[in-house]
């Protein structure tokens, strides 16, 4: 999946880099969070793609691999 971190244009890219950072540090490679029978784990570490700029906003793109394990529930 993708997180966008955002911020206002101008504010510099310190802000955003330090929260980019956070959240990769959250989503660690191996990190399972669990749901009754559903697993989701965390396949690699996530990536940072180039910060992309708006009118008013700049936002980083964080890309997270994952799997999703769910015994017994049918797929879609």
């Amino acid at each position: 999946f993708q997180i966008g971190i955002c911020d206002r244009l101008g504010v510099g890219e310190f802000p955003l880099n330090r929260a980019a950072d956070a959240v990769i540090e959250h989503f660690r490679k191996g990190t399972k969070i669990v749901s009754g029978p559903v697993t989701v784990r965390i396949e690699q570490r996530p990536t940072r793609s180039p910060a992309v700029t708006y009118d008013t906003k700049i936002m980083t793109p964080i890309s997270v691999r994952y799997i999703c394990i769910a015994p017994g529930i049918p797929a879609a």
